[in-house]
């Protein structure tokens, strides 16, 4: 692929983008003629294109990839890891029609498993925290998922009693947090707020906006009784509530970026995140009913920007614009290089893809048993079990890993945003076959329209390129 790419702004300004230095300059429009081989421009811009050649930019490049992961590197993982997550239960008091555990989606282990094995949630913590006791990093997070993980409350107040007295735990610092529909949170309150627990709520916005969240008992709306453990909860733990309690909302044809925000923020005072529908896993008999029910966000947030609304400068850093320049600037320019001189000189062999190595952020454990790196992830890649024991093979692990990352290979080294691509290999289709596809490839005019619009945004609003270097911590 080309080192060097030239592309223009809205506001019709030619930039020179250069992936080998990691370089953006705002260049004169006659030296992108020079390099498109027009006429009528000015001869010192032929010789400055020539003396840039010189050094090294319009020059052909490939990414520097490594498929070596070993099995060190993983126990080593396993040690630094800085999340365990329980699926207290897979069964649900909710029908989400677009839940990823429903009818559209592949992958997951059936609800008839039921709740986790208290034993096998032991174990598996006891053997994280031997692994743990070998490096510096003590800090960890215990996370409850479901399904609905208070209807396994009983769970998870024996997981945290146990870590309360166990020996083995007393060494860690360890937090608290759980992901949940609320309608039951109100009744179980107080344990939360005791043990400090960060709570994230799913709601998709006002009543006319979820509709989809149906109680399982009924088929009636959910909305109302979300709303009426919230409430509560926000009159009698308003401290608890401002610091610990967040939302998650997921974008659907029902609601857009615009009513999640003026009804959230608006009665409680949060900006929630915003999650678009997978389109990962999706079984192909469905996708017309996930077409029905999919919204996609950098749309929705377009035409919020285009209202007028108090809330476009509150959630401002909140957009996919943002966040889009916040990488950019993190991965691909030379200033978040200027703290680390030696990768300046020494270009740093990347894994294929953006996924996660191996337990390097999070270990899931399934209520059928089954470990995974995450929760979000096909139950197919699982890469342990704990029967009685834990069972973990960090040769086959880091032999399977490699493998995957060997059929990547060959794509990402065609892709022009091989820095941070964005895309975790297991949502790919045929992961491990040398003809996968990803959805997130990049040709060198892709990744052109990506810089054009990046630098569009920027040159709207400058103040944001300091504030990310200043701010911005983007951990990988």
């Amino acid at each position: 692929m080309e080192s060097s790419i030239l592309y223009t702004t809205e506001s019709n300004n030619a930039y020179l983008y250069d992936n080998r230095y990691r370089l953006a300059m705002l260049v004169h429009p006659d030296l992108r003629k020079v390099h498109e081989k027009q006429s009528d421009f000015d001869s010192y811009y032929k010789d400055k294109y020539e003396y840039l050649k010189s050094h090294g930019f319009f020059s052909l490049t490939e990414p520097l990839y490594r498929v070596d992961l070993t099995p060190a590197d993983v126990q080593d993982n396993l040690g630094r890891v800085q999340q365990i997550v329980f699926e207290a239960t897979g069964a649900c008091n909710l029908m989400c029609s677009y839940c990823i555990q429903g009818n559209l989606y592949d992958g997951f282990e059936a609800r008839e498993y039921g709740s986790i094995d208290y034993h096998s949630a032991i174990t598996l913590l006891e053997y994280v925290f031997e692994y743990k006791k070998k490096v510096a990093q003590n800090k960890i997070t215990i996370s409850f998922y479901g399904g609905e993980p208070l209807l396994n409350i009983g769970f998870i107040k024996d997981i945290v009693g146990f870590i309360k007295t166990s020996d083995l735990a007393k060494n860690f610092n360890v937090s608290y947090s759980m992901t949940t529909n609320a309608t039951l949170l109100y009744k179980n309150i107080d344990f939360f707020h005791d043990n400090n627990f960060k709570i994230l709520i799913s709601l998709d916005g006002g009543k006319e906006n979820n509709v989809y969240r149906k109680l399982r008992s009924n088929g009636l709306e959910a909305f109302e009784q979300i709303i009426d453990n919230v409430d509560c909860i926000k009159k009698e733990y308003p401290d608890y509530f401002k610091e610990n309690i967040e939302f998650n909302s997921v974008l659907n044809d029902k609601n857009s970026v615009k009513d999640i925000y003026e009804f959230i923020y608006g009665k409680y005072g949060k900006i929630p995140r915003i999650s678009e529908l997978s389109s990962e896993n999706l079984k192909s008999k469905e996708k017309d009913e996930f077409g029905v029910y999919y919204r996609s966000r950098r749309r929705s947030e377009e035409e919020f920007q285009s209202v007028g609304t108090h809330l476009k400068a509150i959630t401002h850093n909140q957009m996919l614009s943002y966040w889009e320049l916040a990488y950019f600037i993190n991965y691909y320019l030379v200033n978040s290089y200027v703290i680390n001189i030696p990768e300046l000189f020494c270009e740093k062999a990347l894994f294929p893809s953006n996924t996660c190595l191996p337990f390097y952020k999070k270990i899931f454990l399934t209520s059928g048993n089954k470990i995974l790196p995450c929760e979000r992830i096909n139950h197919k890649y699982y890469l342990g079990y704990v029967n009685g024991n834990v069972e973990i093979d960090f040769l086959k692990i880091a032999k399977q890993y490699n493998m995957y990352y060997e059929s990547m290979r060959n794509n990402c080294n065609k892709c022009y945003a091989f820095r941070f691509c964005g895309t975790c290999m297991f949502g790919l289709e045929n992961l491990g076959v040398k003809k996968n596809k990803c959805k997130n490839f990049h040709s060198k005019q892709m990744f052109k329209n990506k810089l054009s619009r990046i630098f569009s945004y920027l040159e709207k609003y400058p103040q944001d390129f300091s504030d990310i270097v200043r701010n911005v911590v983007i951990t990988s």
